[in-house]
């Protein structure tokens, strides 16, 4: 490969360079016209090859096909001196077979007296793969950054370098309006000074986390009160301020609208989700609801601790601090943020809101709200672990992120999402369908299609979720189809818990309203009745359910329950009045006052005065929709069952190679009933002498291995030695949750006889075929002996017809028709016995209509449309043949097979391809003549025409003392003008 230079023609510093280039670390190589003159160690360690191999190669040996051409072009024009020298990239083909990414540097070297290249390469294959990675982590990055829900701004000296569409809306603004418009003077002249402050500080190197709140003017000039976290972030070396934000004007509002409202009803705040307790002038607790209890580990007998109790040691002082200043009415509301202790010593994170209960304008106690925010502070200290990864970002956020592939496994779930859940590892086996209630299945599984069917986000659908230990609370989520190499791999969406803002929503209600007027809102039936039985209390969606008026409240609650079902309620009723139970739930059938029932659950619980028994309350749910749902599947279930054993095809499933699901199609194919053949194994139906390929099938298909999952294979029927011929098709599935082996068996007994025949009939059309060219060789040698002119005419006319006769049984048509069909038979078995149908057409037609001298034009179309047929499928739309005859023309005669014939002659003498198809337009012109018109499009090498045929089509005419046909050439097209017979 390197060509020796004599010993008084080498550089002084020859062998000092040779090492160099020898030794470098990256690829060299030579390259002359093609080929390689000298390659360098690197390269060829680059390449996998060695240097003797690379002998043996070609430049253009190592280019991946996609770039070959153009870097062929570029080695050629330099060999010209003309081409382009500098750095380059392209991809090169290792021994291995995979491609490698390389950037390179052409030099213009003289090697041997002529213009060669000296390249110097790098491979970056491994920098190209981060640099994409990276750009994927930036996309997720941005990506989550514009979906949070929470404004995100960053700033740097007193200039805003982006925020998010959340912040920019939260204002009233668009992204663009924002970056522009947003300063100082859209903070509230109160908060502007201590906002600017904590700006400063951050560019002067202060690097502790912020939270604030502040107020802000709206676009329409409201104002706004926002939450601020501030996390400090570098930006081109220099600080800056990385700011969560989120709108909480409407909280404040409930907790001012929550501080002004009348005593709580203590047993509304045992229902809300929220730890709430009151303290007395000396900070002791006085009252803590259940959800506090539970929270803090408290019984209900417990001797009431003080309120810094529930804190930490180290921020005991403060709260006590806090408290103080709020009993002495420096501070009419307060939230701090405290590290909660429970009784067992665990901890966790809190804000608590707390706001004097005052009576006669004195101040008598806090009444306090605990709010867990354990899932912001993950997201917290997330956020200042990284700024930029994915799934670190994910993990800050207080919502719950996730990712799951197309069948709905989930593939991720952040910190968030687990604890959300109560899922501690994900596995790969839980389906984010199982994490919602069962009704949402439905709707989940057409929102998730929808997303990934329009490739577009979908923005806040409501469900409930579902956690795996049974508990349930209300979500909204939102999505995002996730696309990788051009190809929809499943989705990602953020999943937010609703549970505070509907309890928000619902104790502010519950506030301002008394518990009736709130029932009346609920569309559940709520209810209270007396210890005898009568209601006292029918909210409006009960009065409406049950048909009652306003003001008909005066009847026993018995009487609403199906007569059935009244004993059954009583005894339940009967058994927590004794046992002092709450929360009772059973399912009725209830009972309006027009007599109609429908389903309910009855949600209820004993009502104690002094541990006297003074009623019942409760609620009541119609589960008329899920009954009937539940209905529709049942029905569904039955439906999927009739339409798989109404398959022709057999059906069957296996596991550990035994039968256990068979339809009615398998056993009718094999002379079982489906008890017969359920339960047996797989092995009894295989012919012995097939055993080891299935079993070769079989084993392939567990280890995963790619194949055609449908072949031709014989089974043996019940009787022990038929073997039924079948198309087998199997594939790998799950059934009841353990893995199988579904399949189907179609029986091709029928088809294989049909081949059969099909050859017989080929066969005899070839016997047939030798035949007729015998008689007609026999025929012709008696017509040449005809001496009159009358004879001479029966010749042509005879010969004509014969000729015709020939032509349409010429064993080229016949052989190329019958290998046609051979080739269907197998690949396509319906279109190969419509080719047979249209085949046998087309020899009906010549059979019937060699002896008549006419025939009507609608005969002989109906016979064109078989031959047409027969054509499109021979040559695959190379054939246009367009056909324009008016109905009331079609009445007209013309000789038999004469448009055939040239059809016939068109095809024979053109080229035709897809891009040039060969175009035939038959139509009647002005004249009344019969046109038929192709395009020319010659062959270079075609068979020198006769002209036999044309003037056969012109000597019949003559016999019928008729117009003779006029045949014209032009330079693109060929025009036969053929005369039409009135009726």
């Amino acid at each position: 490969m390197q060509a020796a230079i004599p010993d008084h023609q080498l550089p002084e510093n020859f062998e000092l360079f040779h090492n160099m280039v020898e030794n470098a670390r990256d690829g060299i190589n030579i390259t002359q016209n093609g080929d390689f003159k000298y390659v360098n160690k690197a390269f060829c360690d680059m390449l996998g090859y060695t240097r003797e191999e690379m002998c043996c190669l070609t430049t253009s040996d190592l280019l991946a096909s996609t770039d070959k051409q153009r870097m062929m072009e570029q080695h050629f024009l330099r060999m010209q001196g003309i081409g382009k020298y500098g750095i380059d990239y392209t991809t090169l083909l290792h021994k291995n077979g995979s491609e490698v990414e390389i950037e390179f540097n052409v030099t213009p070297i003289t090697y041997q007296g002529e213009n060669a290249s000296f390249i110097s390469t790098r491979d970056i294959t491994e920098r190209k793969r981060m640099q994409e990675k990276l750009e994927q982590s930036e996309y997720k990055y941005r990506t989550l950054i514009e979906k949070s829900l929470d404004g995100i701004v960053i700033s740097q000296d007193v200039k805003v370098i982006m925020v998010n569409k959340a912040f920019a809306e939260m204002l009233g603004f668009t992204v663009e309006e924002c970056m522009e418009n947003f300063g100082p003077h859209l903070i509230v002249p109160e908060d502007r000074e201590r906002v600017m402050n904590h700006h400063l500080q951050r560019m002067k190197g202060d690097m502790s986390d912020k939270k604030y709140t502040l107020s802000m003017f709206h676009k329409n000039g409201d104002r706004i009160i926002t939450e601020f976290s501030s996390t400090a972030i570098e930006i081109d070396g220099r600080p800056a301020s990385l700011i969560t934000s989120r709108d909480i004007t409407s909280r404040i509002k409930m907790q001012e609208t929550l501080e002004n409202s009348e005593r709580k009803f203590r047993e509304l705040a045992d229902l809300l989700p929220q730890i709430i307790y009151e303290l007395d002038i000396d900070g002791y607790v006085t009252y803590v609801n259940k959800t506090g209890r539970e929270a803090f580990g408290m019984k209900e007998g417990d001797l009431k601790p003080h309120a810094s109790d529930a804190v930490i040691p180290e921020e005991r002082i403060r709260m006590k601090e806090n408290v103080r200043n709020a009993l002495l009415g420096k501070r009419q509301t307060l939230f701090n943020e405290y590290t909660a202790l429970r009784i067992d010593g665990t901890t966790f994170p809190a804000i608590i809101y707390a706001a004097p209960m005052v009576e006669n304008t004195q101040i008598i106690g806090l009444r306090c709200l605990i709010v867990d925010i354990s899932e912001r502070k993950v997201m917290e200290n997330a956020l200042r672990e990284s700024e930029k990864k994915y799934r670190e970002l994910a993990e800050m956020l207080p919502q719950a992120v996730y990712e799951h592939d197309l069948k709905g496994n989930l593939t991720y779930l952040n910190q968030a999402g687990k604890l959300k859940f109560g899922i501690d590892k994900l596995e790969p086996s839980i389906s984010a369908f199982s994490l919602v209630k069962a009704e949402d299945i439905e709707r989940m599984t057409s929102n998730m299609h929808k997303t990934l069917s329009e490739n577009s986000p979908s923005h806040g659908n409501l469900y409930t979720a579902l956690r795996p230990n049974g508990e349930q609370f209300p979500v909204m989520i939102f999505a995002t189809p996730m696309i990788s190499e051009g190809k929809k791999i499943g989705t990602r969406g953020i999943l937010i818990d609703m549970t505070e803002h509907v309890d928000m929503e619902n104790a502010l209600r519950k506030s301002e309203r008394k518990f009736r007027e709130l029932a009346d809102l609920l569309p559940q039936t709520v209810f209270e009745f007396s210890p005898q039985g009568f209601v006292t209390y029918f909210n409006k969606a009960g009065r409406h359910a049950y048909g009652f008026d306003e003001n008909e409240t005066s009847f026993n609650a018995i009487e609403g329950i199906s007569p059935e079902d009244r004993e059954r309620m009583r005894d339940i009723l009967q058994q927590a009045i004794q046992e002092k139970r709450s929360n009772i739930s059973a399912e009725y059938t209830a009972r309006r006052k027009d007599g109609s029932t429908f389903p309910v659950i009855f949600y209820g619980t004993p009502m104690f005065e002094n541990d006297i028994y003074v009623g019942s309350r409760g609620l009541v749910i119609d589960i008329s929709e899920r009954k009937a749902m539940e209905e529709t599947l049942r029905k569904s279930e039955e439906h999927y069952r009739q339409v798989i054993q109404s398959l022709q095809e057999g059906l069957f499933v296996l596991q550990d190679d035994k039968f256990v699901f068979v339809n009615d199609a398998i056993v009718n194919i094999l002379g079982y009933t489906v008890e017969e053949m359920t339960g047996k194994p797989f092995w009894v139906v295989i012919p012995p002498e097939r055993i080891e390929e299935i079993t070769r099938h079989n084993n392939a298909r567990k280890e995963g291995k790619k194949g055609s999952s449908s072949y031709e294979f014989s089974l043996l029927h019940k009787d022990g030695k038929t073997r039924i011929p079948v198309i087998l098709s199997t594939n790998l599935t799950d059934f009841d949750g353990s893995p199988a082996i579904v399949g189907t068996a179609k029986d091709i007994t029928d088809r294989i006889k049909a081949e059969e025949e099909i050859k017989a009939a080929h066969k005899r059309l070839e016997e047939i075929n030798q035949d007729l060219e015998q008689t007609i060789r026999e025929r012709t040698k008696e017509l040449t002996k005809a001496n009159t002119q009358l004879l001479k005419l029966q010749k042509e006319n005879l010969q004509s017809q014969f000729d015709v006769l020939k032509q349409q049984v010429n064993p080229h048509f016949l052989f190329n028709s019958l290998n046609v069909l051979t080739s269907l038979i197998r690949l396509e078995p319906e279109l190969a016995e419509k080719f047979t149908e249209h085949l046998a057409k087309v020899y009906r037609y010549v059979l019937e209509n060699k002896d008549n001298e006419l025939v009507n034009l609608s005969t002989e179309i109906n016979f064109l449309d078989a031959y047409i047929f027969l054509i499109n499928i021979r040559f695959m739309d190379k054939v246009v043949v367009n056909i324009r005859i008016p109905d009331d023309k079609k009445n007209h005669r013309v000789i038999p097979l004469a448009m055939q014939l040239l059809i016939e002659k068109a095809i024979k003498h053109n080229a035709m391809s897809k891009k040039s198809p060969l175009v035939i337009d038959i139509f009647i012109d002005e004249k009344n003549q019969l046109n038929v018109v192709n395009n020319l499009q010659e062959r270079e090498a075609h068979m020198t025409s006769t002209g036999v045929g044309l003037k056969n089509i012109q000597n019949r005419y003559r016999l019928l003392n008729n117009t003779v046909p006029v045949f014209e050439k032009s330079e693109t097209h060929f025009i036969a003008r053929i005369p039409l017979v009135a009726e």
